[in-house]
């Protein structure tokens, strides 16, 4: 009796181990499909995410190519404003210059010049030279004779209404020395009135000039 248990023992181990062993095959098997298969998916879904992202970088590159251009853009852009600026700044010192230049000519030339306001419109009758000169030796009789003026005129304007002012004289004396002497009287006698008109006299200065006194007196 004892020598039967004993192989029905060891044919039921054997078939244990053999059983054991066919999970494990199985078990293998089943572990390699798993991988082939998760290794086919991810080679699958790599192969997919590649071609999906491939204009994308394609893209990214371009934008990349357009930024650099537009950089080297920019810093040209830049350079050149820079320039134009330096320009712009040199321009406009130039052109203070050549302004402070023009008005010096301008007053140069004005330097024997007078301006006369009050006088009344209509009174020179055709001659205002020969008025304004017999008028200022009038006026001043520290004057030996009547000035030359080499010309004088009204102020380029429309003749203004009865009642409105009259507009200036512009007078152009022969000699500088003479108007000075001329500008000086007038500051010594003071109010000027002649045939009861009164009458101011001023050195002719270009408006440039007239603003710059004006803002140093205040």
């Amino acid at each position: 009796m004892p020598p039967k248990v004993n192989k029905t023992t060891a044919s039921l181990a054997s078939s244990v181990v053999e059983a054991k062993d066919q999970r494990n095959n199985m078990l293998e098997d089943i572990r390699r499909i798993v991988r082939e298969v998760i290794q086919d998916e991810v080679s699958s879904l790599k192969t997919d995410i590649q071609l999906a992202i491939a204009p994308v970088r394609a893209e990214l590159d371009e934008c990349k190519t357009q930024i650099a251009d537009h950089e080297v853009g920019l810093n040209t852009l830049a350079a050149r404003i820079d320039t134009l600026e330096a320009r712009s700044t040199q321009l406009a010192k130039d052109n203070a210059k050549l302004q402070l230049k023009t008005d010096d000519l301008e007053n140069r030339g004005r330097r024997c010049n007078l301006r006369i306001v009050g006088i009344p419109e209509g009174v020179e009758q055709g001659n205002p030279t020969t008025l304004i000169s017999n008028m200022l030796h009038e006026l001043f009789a520290g004057l030996e004779k009547a000035p030359v003026l080499d010309r004088a005129h009204r102020v380029p304007a429309s003749r203004p209404k009865d009642g409105e002012r009259p507009r200036s004289f512009l007078c152009k004396v022969h000699l500088f020395q003479v108007k000075e002497e001329i500008l000086k009287l007038s500051r010594q006698k003071g109010k000027l009135v002649l045939g009861g008109t009164q009458m101011f006299i001023f050195p002719d200065y270009s408006a440039d000039l007239d603003k710059r006194r004006a803002a140093y007196n205040e």
